[in-house]
């Protein structure tokens, strides 16, 4: 049981649409971010394993794992959101088509 090809392409249409909002496509930019940042940190960690004092290496784990955990729960928050929003949309379309046939 295979969907029409044409329903695919109107629910990828739909899920572009909710993806590219303003407040989306921030949350998404803000999410990338934060991980571009840890992901900075642990590499200049690498780079500079020998000449960096030990209380610097362990701020600089520490800030590079919160960014990691930022980045986690904007990305969560980013999902659930565009989620909701599909199937809400999804929602009030049934319940439109749903009221015209009781006509």
């Amino acid at each position: 049981m295979f969907r029409p090809i044409y329903a695919n392409d109107k629910e990828k249409e739909e899920w572009y649409k909710i993806i590219n909002s303003p407040a989306n496509r921030k949350l998404k930019y803000t999410a990338l971010s934060f991980i571009s940042v840890s992901i900075v940190l642990l590499i200049i960690m690498l780079l500079w394993f020998e000449t960096l004092s030990q209380e610097t290496y362990l701020v600089m784990r520490g800030c590079s794992g919160l960014f990691a955990i930022f980045f986690a729960i904007i990305v969560t928050i980013y999902l659930y959101r565009i989620n909701t929003a599909f199937h809400n949309q999804k929602y009030r379309i049934y319940q439109g088509n749903k009221d015209n046939e009781k006509d």
